[in-house]
């Protein structure tokens, strides 16, 4: 009884198996028929540019001195050469409109005592890249590091 439980089991295991290799090869049912039509060609996609930003130095003032800074490193995702020279050429004006968001948004949130939320704050630099070069140029807002300096 025993000598034959051990080889069903074998059975089963050489069986699965070789149903394994064989769909692994794409042979028998597992492989593609010969009269498929081949796959439709797609568009290639445009290509993705990724726009570096200065870093954005945000003060934080307590009792009239700097009690810290936040550090933001951000690069910019952008579709197409026509988006990526808009950016380009926004540049100056982007990262002031950023810093001039942070400068209010952050040592209200900090002041609260909340911590810095990565998620809100791309929310609302993207909300800020919309309204300086136009809604649509700028795809993604990327936010590299995101760093709270002590002060000196």
């Amino acid at each position: 009884m025993k000598k034959l439980v051990l080889a069903l089991v074998l059975l089963v295991v050489v069986t699965g198996a070789a149903l394994a290799i064989v769909k692994w090869l794409g042979f028998g049912p597992f492989g593609g028929t010969e009269g498929d039509p081949p796959p439709a060609a797609t568009a290639p996609p445009s290509s993705a540019y990724y726009v570096a930003l200065d870093a954005i130095l945000v003060p934080l003032l307590r009792d009239d001195k700097v009690a810290g800074t936040v550090q933001i490193q951000v690069k910019l995702e952008v579709v197409g050469d026509q988006a990526r020279d808009a950016v380009l050429q926004a540049k100056p004006r982007l990262s002031d409109a950023y810093f001039q968001e942070l400068y209010a948004y952050i040592p209200r949130l900090l002041a609260g005592g909340a911590r810095l939320d990565v998620g809100m704050l791309k929310k609302r630099l993207q909300l800020v890249s919309d309204k300086t070069v136009g809604g649509g140029i700028v795809q993604d807002v990327l936010l590299q590091s995101v760093t709270e300096l002590p002060a000196s």
